[in-house]
């Protein structure tokens, strides 16, 4: 049953050093716990109700002066309305009208939990628990002060009113001037900006309507029946056989670390954390980013970022988010270093992590080769680990997650070769940097096109790795044993070892003498026959590129399909070369693409769709922006339909007009401008 899975766990852990067992302490009683979980469709949500003004020797006497309680289920909101003695000594006759209540009101506010908490009633030698919903707080409720207000802006709107009536019939009859308001389309990043605002979380708070519940005394029999009803009866074995471990995770999802660092907190600043309700209106690629980037802890198990995810969210689509922005240590996700400092500190950070993949304690012995100030491993380390002690070293932040180990053994091999090829770069990289001020520190670098490089060059190291399980990745991606690419040059990863070398996930530093992925000058066969696909799939994507954000897409692509789960081997393959003409001459490269696409000013785009409802208008668009005129100055509405009737015969379709141009062009002062193509919206 599943006490005995409690019990087999509680030895376990009593094993461990440091326990109360292993120090000495001795066992009173021994109580069973049985977890009494509600079925979702009872609709039975269970509140914990905290007053924080009050001591408990003053409460507020609910059972005597309760009149009403009123709950909002969805947003976890609770009033309770209490009558008001206006016989008691402590009430003043004389205030003014509106101060005169008979009723106060004590509105909640929610309380973001740090731990999962549960309602514990212990029958005979059992400890039942059932888990919380939510936990509030009710503090007193001033809405009688803000109805004063209004009554007070009503009287002053009709008096003023009522003056503008006797001005404007005493005024000469003439016109009226009416009142336009202009405007400007919003974008992606306004509209994260307002579904994190406090006006649309207000109306999202009041869209809900108040469901009035009736309250019962303590000693009640609907009490008393509601409280049995959290007394578990099941005494039969758990269906699915579960390890100790196993079962204490089921107990304990996400759970965090002891260490007090927060993920999400209450507010939505990067330095004090981050507001769920912001969270939940980002997709899942940009919410792992922001999290790993701004959250307030640098380190995530996995179980943990599944609870993060967005609704939905499978562990295969997490995976291949959290392994381009984070590195695998201890079976943990600790976010990538480029998000956290900049290059030369990073280093330092992967040099550090490097010591914690091989060891849960990093000792100063450990740490002595660097030529680094104490604040700013001080930094670093605060971070990652936990002082054990002076004189025993930093021990690792998180406990390691046999559990994530065991599941993804093929994801853990992979980072373990990861770290297992660039050490020696990082070491290289790390001893040879002194840094002695925490000036140093910095800010990290912007992500640009030297990260999806790092990125790109991550991935070729891993899939070198595992090259020798598919025939077909052995034509394309070398191994670390010198195993040679189609076109016969070494493919591997190198991290450089120059002063301001890169850490681990980073872009290539300026000037060193190893290019990051070495791979041929010129196209191999496999390349060009892969190309022409990939770039129009590309094309139909994001319709207008320029030659960066195209190689940047290559390289995505290429990321995307080889990660994917049960990918068929040859599709990898031509993903896999495809992407490496990104690292082609820019005029072969620029030669390629023109053989798909046509080319203005730089930008690139397909000529047609093979649309033939679309294709004749976009022939007369793409002919107008080759002229000077076009390209420098953009294309006037009226310019655009004369020459569609000139080269259509005919009116062009409103919706065919629209589609086209927002494909190729953006409006800019009134006239439309061709898109240039960085993939930002425009």
């Amino acid at each position: 049953m599943e006490v005995d899975n409690l019990r087999a766990a509680a030895t376990q852990l009593e094993k461990l050093p440091g326990s109360r067992l292993a120090m000495g302490d001795r066992v009173v009683r021994e109580v069973d716990v049985v977890l009494c979980p509600r079925p979702e469709n009872d609709g039975m949500r269970l509140y914990l109700l905290q007053y924080p003004l009050r001591p408990a020797w003053r409460p507020y006497e609910l059972e005597q002066r309760c009149q009403e309680i009123r709950m909002k289920p969805k947003q976890s909101k609770v009033e309770v309305d209490l009558f008001v003695d206006s016989h008691s000594e402590n009430y003043d006759p004389e205030a003014h009208d509106h101060l005169k209540i008979t009723q106060q009101t004590l509105s909640s506010s929610r309380l973001q939990l740090q731990a999962n908490y549960a309602i514990g009633l212990l029958r005979e030698n059992e400890l039942h628990l059932s888990p919380l919903n939510a936990v509030v707080q009710l503090r007193p409720g001033m809405k009688y002060l803000d109805a004063a207000d209004e009554r007070k802006r009503a009287v002053e709107k009709v008096n003023e009113e009522e003056n503008e009536e006797d001005d404007s019939a005493n005024a000469p009859s003439g016109l009226v001037p009416l009142q336009v308001q202009i405007r400007r389309k919003s974008t992606e990043h306004d509209e994260e900006q307002r579904m994190q605002s406090y006006a649309f979380l207000k109306q999202q708070e009041d869209a809900e309507a108040w469901v009035v519940v009736e309250p019962h005394a303590s000693g009640s029999d609907e009490t008393v029946k509601m409280r049995n009803t959290m007394i578990s009866s099941l005494k039969s074995s758990p269906t699915a056989a579960l390890s100790p471990e196993d079962y204490v995770l089921t107990l304990t999802p996400g759970r965090l670390s002891g260490s007090g660092h927060e993920a999400v907190s209450q507010d939505g600043t990067g330095s004090a954390g981050l507001s769920r309700s912001f969270l939940e209106t980002l997709p899942l690629d940009r919410r792992i980013h922001v999290l790993l980037s701004k959250g307030q802890t640098h380190i995530l198990q996995f179980d943990r970022l599944m609870k993060l995810a967005p609704h939905g969210s499978s562990e295969q689509q997490l995976l291949e988010v959290v392994q381009r922005k984070a590195m695998l240590v201890q079976g943990c996700w600790v976010a990538a270093s480029y998000l956290r400092y900049n290059r030369v500190v990073a280093t330092i950070r992967d040099y550090i992590l490097l010591l914690f993949t091989k060891n849960r304690v990093v000792t100063r012995d450990m740490l002595e080769p660097l030529n680094v100030s104490k604040e700013i491993l001080r930094e670093i380390l605060s971070h990652l680990a936990m002082q054990r002690g002076p004189g025993m070293g930093w021990g690792f932040q998180e406990d390691t997650d046999k559990h994530f180990i065991k599941k993804h053994g093929v994801i853990v091999k992979e980072q373990a070769g990861l770290w297992e090829i660039s050490e020696a770069d990082i070491t290289k990289a790390a001893l040879s940097i002194s840094i002695t001020t925490t000036q140093e520190l910095g800010n990290p670098a912007p992500i640009g096109e030297e990260v999806e490089t790092r990125v790109w060059d991550e991935v070729m190291a891993r899939c070198a790795k595992i090259a020798s399980e598919s025939e077909a990745l052995k034509g394309v991606v070398g191994t670390r044993g010198g195993a040679r690419a189609a076109s016969g040059a070494d493919t591997r990863l190198s991290m450089g070892g120059g002063v301001k070398g890169g850490g681990l996930l980073q872009g290539p530093a300026a000037g060193r003498g190893k290019a990051p992925l070495e791979m041929p000058g010129t196209m191999s066969e496999e390349t060009k026959a892969a190309l022409p696909g990939a770039l129009r799939e590309i094309f139909l994507k994001h319709n207008v590129c320029n030659l960066q954000f195209i190689c940047q897409c290559l390289r995505e692509r290429a990321v995307s399909i080889s990660s994917a789960p049960k990918v068929n081997p040859a599709v990898a393959a031509t993903a896999l070369a495809a992407a490496k003409a990104a690292s082609a001459p820019t005029a072969e490269l620029s030669a390629a693409i023109c053989k798909v696409a046509t080319c203005i000013d730089g930008v690139y785009f397909l000529q047609s769709l093979g649309n033939p409802t679309l294709d004749p208008f976009r022939e007369v668009v793409v002919a107008l922006l080759r002229t000077k005129k076009g390209a420098s100055a953009g294309l006037r509405k009226v310019d655009l339909i004369e020459a569609a009737k000139i080269a259509l015969k005919g009116d062009v379709p409103n919706i065919v007009y629209q589609k086209v141009l927002k494909e190729l062009c953006y409006t800019r002062g009134g006239v439309w401008v061709l898109k240039p193509g960085d993939g930002r919206p425009s």
